[in-house]
């Protein structure tokens, strides 16, 4: 079991948080106020207390995703959902997840090669 288990990625997207909160609707989801976050709202996404991801708007066709999790599978379970989710809307991202030593040992994306 590995700890710190940490998930960077992009969305490239003409869609609100509303609307890509109904993509991942099968997932616990909200919209969160914050005044660290763009326009002071960002999209939470959970699985239950075991893992989270947020999506920051960061340009208007833009997301920033940065996700976290104590256990490696918690993460790689609900990153593997959203991209699935995101892939049958056909969404370009891209999904990192890195082990706490820093080092990348998962990739996920859809139309979006690994050296973008």
């Amino acid at each position: 079991m590995k700890e710190d288990i940490i998930l960077y990625g992009q969305l490239l997207s003409n869609k609100s948080l509303e609307e890509i909160g109904l993509i991942c609707d099968a997932l616990q989801v909200q919209i969160k106020e914050s005044s660290h976050y763009q326009n002071g709202r960002y999209l939470l996404v959970y699985n239950g207390a075991d893992s989270r991801l947020t999506f920051e708007q960061v340009a208007s066709n833009e997301f920033l995703i940065k996700g976290e999790a104590d256990l490696e599978e918690a993460l790689e379970q609900l990153a593997a959902k959203i991209s699935k989710a995101l892939a049958s809307e056909k969404l370009k991202h891209r999904m990192e997840l890195y082990d706490a030593e820093g080092g990348m040992y998962q990739y996920l994306n859809y139309n979006w090669g690994i050296k973008e």
